[in-house]
């Protein structure tokens, strides 16, 4: 028994015809795959298989401009507002009094808080305590001093 005639005159294909053959099958497979398998999961499965994908796969956080220093005061950015309230600060001191702050500003936008109100009572007790003694300059010679006769 003689094999049909297309056997009979196979050739493989080169990579290029098999390449073509590929490029020119595969959007039309995957389209129509794609439809029919978000008709047949149906609304309730797309919305869960959304939930699950924002939550595996959440946005990316802005580290440069994250939502807890957003909205402070509408229209202005965060550090519009601490440049004007720490204007006449040097050093220290207006690192103490920013991050305290800083912290204050972020209170029911980012973590605990009882945490961020903790935070912020160190940095205005270290700021009083700057200021209690003269100044920072003061306060670490005084501090030193104590370090050094214990």
């Amino acid at each position: 028994m003689a094999l049909p005639k297309y056997i009979d005159e196979y050739k493989p294909f080169t990579m290029q015809e098999r390449s073509d053959f590929y490029d020119m099958m595969t959007p039309h497979w995957s389209n129509q795959m794609a439809k029919q398998y978000n008709k047949d999961m149906g609304e309730e499965m797309l919305e869960r298989y959304a939930k699950q994908e924002a939550q595996y796969n959440p946005k990316p956080v802005d580290a440069i401009n994250p939502a807890h220093y957003k909205g402070i005061v509408p229209g202005y950015e965060y550090f519009d507002i601490m440049d004007y309230m720490l204007e006449g600060w040097e050093g220290a001191e207006a690192h103490a009094l920013g991050n305290g702050l800083k912290y204050l500003m972020r209170l029911n936008k980012k973590d605990n808080n009882v945490q961020e109100l903790g935070k912020a009572i160190w940095y205005l007790n270290r700021l009083k305590e700057y200021l209690e003694q003269g100044g920072y300059r003061e306060y670490r010679k005084a501090t030193t001093k104590r370090a050094i006769s214990k």
